[in-house]
């Protein structure tokens, strides 16, 4: 077997001390922990803690909107509207945002006109309890169909944002801390404005640099000014325990997203860290005979569906039990399990062995009988066991049918279990902190299974060495003859911020161009004698002041058709000014 493919990416900034590794692992077949080396030269001297890639993307989460919506839930005003066909495949979900309600919550990520969500953890009735409630996601791949109906996005970007909750263990109750995350490399306002279905994929890539935290609402004062504390994206990803959302960034209040969206044939495939996956070593031993379905089904991934649920013979009279068998004693923590809707059962019992033989009950549940109306058909679920244990055994006891007892998956979560890894590329990301301002660092990926051991490339990044912010100039696209969306990425420094975007036929110095927004706090620049230069009031748009990284994004228009404009993002802040270096979109001709 090949040892890992390693590869080190560009790190990011998190404030002076503190910037965010990020990095790719090629397991090539073989389970692989991976950490990051880094120090003042090439010695290095520090390492992270080792950590394993994500287990393999074997766990499915899917809704059709078929019969409802199904726990997918707006917020600010949204409705929601199930139709019963008109999709892709049959019924489809519609959303429909309020006509000024926005969020303002989120200062890193601007003004957020949300739209519809779902539960993924174990607060809240309606929830789908990804992973028993802690889901991992990273690299998790994300399809589904969408449509946009009249929608005129007016300067905003629709997408995926993810909340997760560090201190889960808290709830609901007072002290509670989220982070929030728009996946801001893959914006999906695209999709939406010919009117058309859309089939859309994307994998959610654990790299700091695709990703923008949404920071709190950090001017608001008060107790609920700090709800929203950061969390690295890689420990969201793997943690997935509040909500996953699609919704509107970056939206001008006075002038939010118009229109509706529909939703349609929804599937993500995330990481199984089931112990009775069969590819995490889990081996069913002994099943009821005679039954119409495989009991393999039950832990093939898919909560329910054709083809992936299980029923009894006809008219059962004991007991129906499943016997697991791991391949090294295991920590049982968490119990999931999933319905029937035909054939729903009623009393489970959850039982742990050593030998084989003595078998004592951990959990018994008495499972809701299926409603169309909640997501995911999660029914059962038990935690806090902590049962050490080399076989399972799930009984069936009962059912709400006479003629057949039926179940979805069974999940079984906890420690001790290998979890194997996709025999792809992933990628992986990991804050380096408690470093000191000004100063440069070496850093590296280090990958290694049974195979070896492999090294990515050397690369350096020196701390900012003050509150100054960092600007970056980035892409410039849907461009016209007349307009164009310019965007770039930007750290506030743990400073109130402000950007805007210079732009002209030739560069220039202290001169500011594009379209800022209008506040209440002036700074003093001068102003170029050039006849081209458009003169605007300053500072520009507001930027929070967290310090992490930020995509900002304009958008230009009355521009001159066939012409080549220069443009370069710039970052303002207490402590100075910021530009990005100086880039280059040409119109097209009409």
């Amino acid at each position: 077997m090949d040892s890992p493919e390693t590869t080190t990416d560009a790190a990011a900034a998190l404030g002076t001390t503190v910037f965010t590794a990020n990095g790719r692992v090629h397991p090539h077949g073989q389970y692989t922990h991976w950490y990051f080396e880094y120090g003042p030269d090439s010695s290095y001297g520090r390492r992270t803690a080792p950590e394993p890639l994500p287990a393999r993307r074997g766990a499915h989460y899917a809704e059709s909107w078929d019969e409802g919506c199904n726990g997918w839930t707006g917020d600010f005003g949204c409705r929601e509207e199930h139709r019963t066909d008109g999709g892709p495949s049959k019924g489809y979900l519609r959303v429909i945002g309020p006509s000024v309600c926005c969020d303002f919550n989120h200062d890193a990520s601007g003004v957020l006109h949300l739209m519809t969500g779902l539960q993924t953890g174990p607060l809240g009735e309606r929830t789908v309890q990804l992973g028993g409630g802690d889901g991992d996601i990273r690299n998790a791949r994300v399809s589904l169909y969408l449509r946009g109906n009249d929608w005129q996005p007016n300067g905003s970007e629709f997408g995926f944002w993810l909340q997760c909750q560090s201190n889960i263990e808290r709830g609901n109750a007072h002290g509670w801390r989220r982070a929030n995350y728009t996946y801001c490399s893959y914006p999906l306002t695209d999709y939406l404005v010919d009117g058309e279905w859309h089939r859309v994929e994307f994998d959610l890539i654990s790299n700091s640099t695709l990703w923008t935290y949404g920071g709190n609402n950090s001017i608001q004062q008060g107790p609920n000014a700090l709800r929203y504390a950061y969390w690295p994206i890689d420990q969201c990803l793997a943690h997935a325990n509040i909500n996953m959302l699609f919704l509107s960034t970056l939206v001008n209040p006075e002038n939010p997203p118009t229109g509706s969206v529909d939703f349609d044939e929804l599937e993500i495939a995330y990481c199984n860290q089931s112990l009775i996956y069969p590819g995490n070593g889990g081996r069913l031993i002994s099943a009821p005979e005679s039954a119409p379905d495989d009991p393999a089904v039950l832990t093939d991934g898919w909560r329910a569906g054709t083809g992936h649920m299980w029923r009894s013979a006809s008219n059962p009279d004991s007991p129906q039990a499943f016997v697991y068998r791991f391949e090294s004693e295991v920590l049982v923590d968490t119990v999931q399990i999933h319905q029937h809707p035909d054939w729903p059962a009623k009393d489970v019992e959850i039982l742990v062995s050593m030998d084989g033989d003595s078998f004592h009950s951990i959990a018994a549940l008495e499972l809701k009988e299926y409603d169309a109306g909640r997501p995911g058909t999660t029914f059962g679920l038990r935690g806090g066991l902590e049962a050490q244990a080399r076989f399972l055994k799930v009984e069936l006891l009962s059912g709400y049918r006479d003629l057949h007892w039926g179940l979805g998956e069974i999940e079984i979560f906890g420690s001790g279990g290998g979890f194997p890894h996709d025999n792809v590329e992933q990628h992986v990301s990991h804050d380096i902190v408690d470093l000191s301002p000004g100063q440069t660092y070496h850093f590296r990926l280090v990958a290694e299974s049974d195979s070896g051991k492999s090294y990515g490339e050397r690369r350096t990044f020196t701390t900012p060495d003050s509150q100054k912010p960092l600007a970056a100039t980035g892409v410039a696209n849907r461009v016209t003859a007349t307009t164009a969306k310019l965007s770039g990425r930007m750290n506030a420094m743990g400073c109130v911020s402000y950007y805007y975007f210079e732009y002209g036929r030739t560069p220039y110095e202290d001169t500011p161009f594009g379209n800022p927004t209008v506040t209440n706090v002036e700074w003093k620049r001068p102003l170029s004698s050039s006849p081209q230069a458009v003169q605007m009031p300053m500072p520009g748009t507001f930027a929070g002041l967290q310090p992490t990284m930020r995509t900002v994004v304009d958008n230009l228009e009355d521009l001159e058709p066939g012409t080549t404009y220069h443009y370069r993002l710039v970052a303002v802040n207490q402590h100075g000014v910021t530009c990005g270096d100086d880039a280059t979109f040409t119109t097209r001709r009409e």
